[in-house]
């Protein structure tokens, strides 16, 4: 308690004396903080394999993992809305003690492993969510897919680097130098997060207290998003959890294994910028399917026959494959306004985590390590099905339905529900357009109150 206090106060003094663009300094924390991230939390399940040579034990670390992040995030929604900015301070504990485990050589077993794994559990847990919400509560920018693009592009360009620094750090055995640059790093990205904390704690209490608007809620059709929240988790444990393994237990080094992922990170980077450019774009919907459909066969045939020479060029392709198949449609189907209440933001990373706990729980059960490629395989094939009715939807849209014509559409009652309602709201407003033409003398009493 006493320690938040004082973290506080240093907060409220650190914003009064520096002054920097808000966006400007949320940019620069996500790319201190994924260095500092990166730089060693990545490598954890290949250090567990190389120190035990027990495949069990570094999957098993992944479980816990997966499964303890689910938890803690559906267990702490009330505690992020309130203070963001303090939760994500006072994850440099658990960076740096995870950290040090390591240094002091300890004896890798089942209880050390649920450590650990608590550790890197709520280091994301009380980041995430967090993270989202100050992003979607402080963008102004017009476009979502390049807000989002420019927002990730911060992110990676960390990634990138802190796998190669921290790989080669890691293969040198030089762990107390990567302890103390991660600290070094963090501290830095907490404090473009602190010169400008009461802005951003003001405005998630001010949205955080207001509900998501009828037309929010029908752009963001929950169970068209429940599909494209668990596939991206089966995603991101076969690319980020799955294959770091795989090249492990194949031998490679683990500066080789850093080296990749910088290149990976590197091929997101440029498609990202490409896709902010083409959002907009008709032909969409045929990008992301093809996209998709490369990306699964990769998943499921590459890593059975993977080398030191050719691990590079693969990492790079997925790089630039991935954004193709995610980004548009993470903008059409999200956008900022579904980040906007820390509840819809936590139960996203809820579904994203909880969906990693399956393939997470096959492989610790079989012990087959490719179990969790295959599986993200097969759901970059399955993003056909939410790409697929959100086509459809444009494809009305184009064709220039009426309300009450895509209410006779609706699939569910909740969804004829809600455009009842936006009916309602349409013909209200419609009425007062009309009251004020007849009426001129109230109209500027009726805008105050708006």
């Amino acid at each position: 308690s006493f320690a938040c206090k004082c973290l506080t106060a240093l907060a409220d003094k650190t914003s009064d004396n520096m002054k920097l663009s808000l966006q400007i300094s949320i940019t620069l924390h996500r790319l201190f903080n994924n260095i500092a991230d990166k730089l060693f939390s990545f490598f954890v399940p290949v250090l567990i394999y190389n120190a035990t040579q027990n495949l069990f034990l570094a999957l098993l670390f992944l479980l816990f993992e997966q499964v303890i992040r689910a938890t803690l995030i559906l267990l702490t929604k009330k505690i992020c809305a309130k203070n963001p900015v303090l939760l994500i301070s006072l994850r440099l504990i658990t960076l740096v003690a995870l950290q040090v485990l390591f240094v002091v050589n300890i004896s890798f077993t089942w209880w050390t492993i649920l450590i650990m794994a608590t550790l890197v559990a709520i280091n994301t847990a009380f980041y995430w969510p967090e993270l989202n919400t100050i992003f979607a509560v402080t963008n102004k920018h017009p476009n979502t897919a390049k807000a989002v693009s420019a927002f990730e592009n911060a992110g990676n360009l960390g990634k990138m680097i802190a796998p190669l620094i921290g790989g080669v750090l890691i293969f040198n055995n030089y762990l107390w130098v990567n302890i103390l640059i991660c600290f070094v790093f963090y501290s830095v990205s907490i404090v473009f997060l602190l010169i400008n904390v009461k802005e951003i704690n003001g405005r998630v209490k001010e949205v955080t207290n207001t509900k998501n608007t009828l037309e929010d809620n029908i752009k963001n059709n929950r169970s068209n998003l429940l599909w494209f929240y668990a596939l991206m988790g089966l995603r991101d444990f076969a690319i980020d959890q799955s294959l770091p393994l795989i090249l492990a237990v194949k031998n490679i080094d683990v500066n080789i294994i850093g080296l990749s992922y910088t290149m990976l990170e590197l091929g997101i980077i440029v498609s990202n910028i490409i896709t902010s450019f083409i959002s907009t774009e008709k032909h969409w919907y045929v990008i992301s399917l093809v996209c998709s459909a490369l990306l699964g066969t990769l998943l499921m045939v590459v890593p059975f026959f993977i080398n030191d020479v050719f691990v590079v060029v693969y990492t790079v392709v997925i790089g630039l494959l991935n954004p193709f198949c995610v980004n548009v449609m993470f903008s059409k189907l999200v956008g900022v306004p579904d980040a906007r209440l820390i509840n819809d933001v936590c139960n996203r990373e809820a579904v994203i985590i909880g969906a990693k706990i399956l393939p997470a729980t096959i492989a610790v059960a079989t012990c087959i390590l490719p179990i969790g490629v295959i599986i993200g395989g097969v759901a970059y094939y399955l993003y056909a099905i939410p790409y697929t009715y959100e086509y459809k939807k444009d494809k009305l849209k184009e064709d220039g339905l009426t309300l009450e014509e895509l209410k006779i559409l609706a699939k569910n009652k909740d969804e004829a529900k809600m455009l009842d309602e936006l009916i309602e709201n349409q013909n209200k407003q419609t009425t007062k357009k009309n009251n004020k033409k007849t009426n001129p003398s109230q109209t500027n009493s009726e805008n105050k109150n708006n």
